[in-house]
């Protein structure tokens, strides 16, 4: 997450955007790939050990 924060923040270099509003954008797309990577695997029953 922390990562995700710093990128959304240096983005804001490139963008000219809020530093908050990129932030949020970064870590919310973070968050749905997780919760998105995390039902693919719990549908073909991944498991780790």
């Amino acid at each position: 997450m922390a990562a995700l924060f710093v990128i959304g923040v240096l983005k804001t270099l490139f963008t000219g955007l809020s530093w908050l509003r990129s932030d949020l954008e970064m870590v919310g797309i973070g968050l749905f790939a997780t919760v998105i990577t995390y039902f693919i695997g719990n549908l073909f029953g991944v498991q780790l050990s």
